[in-house]
């Protein structure tokens, strides 16, 4: 038996999984990229989030406020 790697197909097939080594490093670097984005706009929508929730938050307080005042308990 020889052995031969020109023979055997194995520069043929070594150069195909070159290849797809080279488009999945490209895939995950697409994904990671996609991520960070994701990221970001996971963070954006905490802030949103907690903008909203202060904003609800503060209009019962102003309303309790007002009528403490407005009932003359304030005085």
């Amino acid at each position: 038996m020889e052995n031969n790697p020109e023979g055997n197909g194995w520069p043929e097939y070594r150069r195909e999984v070159m290849s797809a080594i080279r488009d999945l490093k490209q895939d995950v670097k697409e994904l990671r990229a996609k991520v960070d984005g994701i990221g970001s706009d996971v963070t954006g929508l905490k802030l949103k989030a907690g903008a909203w929730g202060f904003v609800a938050g503060g209009i019962p307080a102003a309303i309790a406020t007002i009528w403490y005042l407005v009932s003359g308990r304030g005085r």
